[in-house]
Order: structure tokens, then sequence, then C-alpha cells
């Protein structure tokens, strides 16, 4: 059994699954037939160097041996807490995805041997894991361990998860902006927060973060009263990662280098993976919900895109839905940032996509995007996306 990206998905889902274009080069779309479509594609950048990858979803460690094709992933609470559960397994490259196959776990709810999970790797930067905890339901993003920043950062982010219940068509709510950090002083600030309705710039002073001390990568954020943790911030010279907690539950931020893009650099084929936090009834089985799954698609020189979910990642299978993206405006709001609309049969939402070029040792392209559902505006969903 592959864990948590063959199940069925909502008919809301399956058109809001993905397609994201930017600009430049020709790209074919996937090919079509009457009830599934299948795509051949290279096998992707490849790992040539062994990594090891941390970050959120409680807290994640991923470490690849490239020579034996090994893995070993482990879960903890928080940061330097006791490990809650080890998987051990091999894994390989499948249509521009990591196939992980567990040959041994230990803890609560781990997986049995012989199952499998899948996940993107930008080898020397990022990997994006589809749980192998069963109880977990979220992409599990996690960066390159080893190091804190060496110089200041200027950053693009967006809220990846934990965005429930929040009126995506709100112009006073922010769910992408700028993100800034100084190695001399070690603060950092969001600068620039947009809302998704009308790309609406909020108008209150640049926002300051608590700060921390980063060490091996990470940095902990405590409360100044009851030192009690605000956030976990996983940092890099090529990016940083924040998850945050309070009552009303936590949320992942993804901040991506806020470098100036040209269209013609983001053309080509990407892969990764769909988010929502609205839960859908899948179609022939009405007890079974999902809200993230794989996806692939193309982008062309005029801006425009189409794209469509996996059915089966391992066979290359599509289904049959495709949604359509344009995003024509590059560098807007802010360098870094190319926006414009996904569209579905329900309509058009607004997708701000946070973009970076020649990232890690493979000199990969991201798109890290947050929209509006076509169907359903109020709700938000999030495309990561990776070059192949």
């Amino acid at each position: 059994m592959i864990r948590c990206f063959r199940g069925a998905m909502s008919p809301v889902l399956l058109s809001l699954v993905v397609a994201v274009a930017a600009c430049g080069g020709d790209a074919e779309a996937p090919p079509t037939s009457d009830d599934t479509r299948r795509q051949e594609q290279e096998p992707g950048p490849v790992a040539e160097e062994s990594f090891s990858y941390s970050g959120p979803g409680s807290y994640w460690e991923a470490h690849f041996d490239v020579p034996s094709s090994t893995f070993t992933i482990t879960m903890a609470e928080m940061p330097n807490t006791p490990v809650l559960m080890t998987v051990e397994g091999t894994f390989a490259h499948v249509n521009g995805f990591k196939l992980l196959t567990v040959t041994s776990a230990t803890g609560a709810d781990a997986p049995a041997a012989g199952e499998q999970a899948v996940g993107l790797e930008l080898p020397g930067y990022a990997f994006l894991l589809m749980p192998l905890d069963p109880n977990h339901d979220g992409i599990i993003p996690m960066l390159v361990s080893g190091g804190c920043p060496t110089t200041d950062q200027s950053l693009n982010w967006l809220i990846a998860q934990g965005y429930a219940g929040k009126d995506a068509t709100e112009t006073h709510r922010d769910f992408f902006g700028t993100y800034s950090y100084s190695i001399g002083t070690g603060t950092a600030y969001l600068p620039s927060r947009y809302a998704l309705e009308g790309l609406t710039e909020l108008t209150d002073p640049p926002q300051p973060i608590q700060p921390g001390a980063c060490d091996g990568s990470v940095m902990t954020m405590l409360d100044a009263d009851d030192n009690s943790p605000l956030a976990d911030m996983w940092m890099t010279d090529g990016g940083a990662m924040v998850r945050t907690y309070d009552d009303g539950g936590s949320q992942t931020i993804l901040a991506l280098p806020g470098d100036a893009v040209a269209a013609n650099d983001l053309a080509g084929s990407y892969v990764g993976f769909h988010f929502s936090s609205e839960d859908g009834e899948a179609p022939g089985e009405a007890d079974s919900m999902t809200d993230s799954f794989p996806v692939t698609m193309t982008i062309d020189a005029a801006g425009q895109g189409t794209g469509a979910a996996y059915e089966d990642v391992t066979l290359g299978a599509l289904v049959s839905d495709q949604v359509t993206v344009s995003l024509g405006d590059v560098n807007v709001p802010s360098d870094g940032w190319v926006t414009g609309h996904l569209g579905t049969p329900e309509g058009n939402g607004t997708l701000a996509c946070a973009a970076a070029t020649g990232v890690g040792t493979a000199g990969q392209n991201i798109l890290f995007c947050i929209g509006q559902n076509p169907g359903d505006p109020t709700q938000a969903f999030t495309l990561m996306l990776a070059s192949q």
C-alpha cells in the first residue's frame, strides 16, 4: 500500500489540483484519454550526495544515504525532545518523486514493513514528505540540516499549512509577504504582508519577529513572560521555515529567496504537492477524506499552464481532470513573486507563487504558491512545486 497518496479526492479538490504557468519556453499539456492520463517523464534531478533534512509537523528529521539508497526518518514532539517514531527503508526515484519503502519502523502509529510513501527532494535544499504517520494529513516540509545563515536574508514567505478557518477573501488577512533577517542583530522582520484578495498590501508597520538563538539551523523563539515556545524557525542561507504555536493551532510558513526572477527561466515541467486545509468527501467513498496529493504541471512562454493530480505516482497515471493557470505578472507585487489566477469550470481564483531559480545542488526552480479555491474563494490552498 502506498500511504496517503492513492486515496480518492473530492470533486472540488480534483478540480483544484495543479498547474502553474509563469512564462517562457513552450510546454506540452499532459496527454488525455477518457479515463486516465499517463505521463512519461524523465526521472528528474537525482541527488549525487547524501543529505539530511529537518522540519516541523511535530519535529521530523530525514537522512538519505545515496550509495546504499536507504533512508532514516525520525519524529519527535519538538526539537531536542525524545524520538517518538523511527522509520528505516529504501528509496527509488519515480516520475520526479522519491518513493520510500519501509523496511522497519518503531513507535506509536509507525508504518508496517513494506508500506510506501512519496516525497520530493530538492537535493541540498529541501525535502517534502507525504506523511508516513496515518494520523498526519498534511505535507511535512524539511530544510537541509547543518548550519545557520551566514549572511543577511531577504526572503518571500507564504502560509503553507494551518490556514483553516481563515477567509481568503478578506482584504485585512495576510497570506504571504516578505521577510528579512539581520545577522548582526539576530532579529527578523516582516516588511510587507499581502492578502490574497486583490493582492492587497496590509498597511500596518513592519512586524518584528521575537529574536532567538540559532543552533544547528533551528532557532526557537520563546515567550518573554513564561518561556513557552512561540515558534521554531528552520534557517539556511537559501530559505527559512517557521512553525508557530498558539491556542488556536499551529501554522507552517515557508520562505524562499526574494530575488527578482525572469519569466523565461520558469518555463518547464514541474512536480510536487497540493495541500488544502478543507477536507472534502471522496467520490464513491462517503467517509474518505483527503487534502494532500501529488501533482504535475507544465508552463509555457505565454505564461499559461495546465496540470493534474496523480492517480498513481508509481505508474505515472493521472486523473482526467485538468486545471489551467495564468501567471503573467512577474515580480508582482514584489521581486520573486509571480501572480495571476488558477482556473476550473467553477471559475478563477487568485494565485500567488514565490519563485526561485537555480536552487540546491541540482539547480532546480521552485514555485511555492498559495491561492483561492475557484469553487469557493473563501478557502485557501497551497502548491509546492519543483522543476524536473
